[in-house]
C-alpha cells in the first residue's frame, strides 16, 4: 500500500512571486482555501496508525488552519471515498503534520485554511 499526498504540494505559488493559490469560499465558514505546502509529508509510518485497516484504494481530503511552527490545528474532514475512512485518518494523524502557511504577497498567512489530499494506492510502495 502507498499512501500518496496529492494536494498540489510543495512550491505552488513560489513561480507567482511568492503567492499562494487559493479558492475563495472553499474553506470552513467560507474562508479562502489553499493547497498544502509541506516543510515535511508525513511518512508512511506515521500516518498507518490511523488509516482504515483494510482500505484497498481511494482518497481523503482535510482541511486544517495553520498556526506556529508550520502546524496545523482544528482539522476538518472535506471529502473522501465514500465509506473508507480516509478523511477521519487524515484528520486524526494531522498532529505530525508540518506545513507552511500560505504567502499571499510574499507574506505569511499563519491561521489560514490549507487544503490537504492523500490517495492509497494499493500494490505501489513508498519511496
Amino acid at each position: 500500500m502507498c499512501i500518496r499526498d496529492s494536494s498540489g504540494g510543495a512550491g505552488e505559488g513560489a513561480a507567482s512571486g511568492g503567492g499562494s493559490e487559493g479558492v475563495a469560499g472553499g474553506g470552513p465558514n467560507g474562508e479562502t482555501l489553499y493547497a498544502a505546502e509541506w516543510v515535511r509529508e508525513p511518512t508512511k509510518a506515521e500516518l498507518s496508525p490511523f488509516m482504515p485497516a483494510r482500505q484497498e484504494s481511494g482518497w481523503g481530503i482535510i482541511a486544517c488552519r495553520t498556526v506556529g511552527r508550520n502546524r496545523v490545528e482544528d482539522c476538518r474532514e472535506m471529502g473522501e471515498t465514500p465509506g473508507s475512512g480516509i478523511a477521519r485518518g487524515l484528520r486524526r494523524a494531522s498532529w505530525q503534520f508540518l506545513v507552511r502557511p500560505p504567502r499571499v504577497n510574499g507574506k505569511p498567512m499563519v491561521g489560514a485554511w490549507v487544503r490537504i489530499k492523500f490517495d492509497i494506492v494499493v500494490g505501489v510502495e513508498n519511496k
